[in-house]
């Protein structure tokens, strides 16, 4: 908290749920941020003014789940999406690791390569994410996610 210089935001949901003892208990924070000009210029050398926010994604997720609001089970695999047939050896690395950790998962070996066709793909097969990873991506270490 100590890097903030400003406003302080953090956002907590009303919603409760019983614990199995029937008690009824909150999720917590799900959303925070602020205003931290000197952040920047610590760790890049560049005074730039900055806010910013961050969504727990992981809290909304456990709050639909332990209100009832979403479904605790899942039917289809991740889709790692195909840009590029170069890459085809890091997309089948992917796979492989979400495998080794149980997570079902699949990659994209349709003819029709656009990412829109491979997105509707994904939804067809009700996948709850897909992996994208391009030649960038991979160039930056990391991919996107759509979820």
């Amino acid at each position: 908290m100590s890097y903030y210089t400003g406003p302080v935001f953090e956002v907590e949901s009303k919603q409760t749920y019983k614990d199995e003892k029937g008690n009824d208990k909150k999720v917590g924070s799900i959303c925070g941020g602020g205003r931290y000009d000197d952040l920047v210029e610590k760790l890049l050398g560049i005074k730039v003014p900055a806010t910013g926010a961050s969504i727990g994604v992981d809290r909304l997720a456990e709050l639909l789940q332990l209100t009832k609001q979403a479904s605790r089970q899942i039917s289809g695999p991740v889709l790692v999406v195909v840009f590029d047939d170069n890459l085809m050896p890091e997309y089948q690395k992917i796979a492989s690791q979400l495998r080794k950790a149980k997570i079902d998962a699949e990659v994209y070996y349709g003819y029709q390569r656009g990412i829109n066709k491979q997105l509707a793909y994904a939804d067809k097969k009700n996948c709850p994410i897909a992996i994208l990873l391009g030649e960038d991506e991979l160039k930056k270490e990391l991919s996107q996610l759509k979820i």
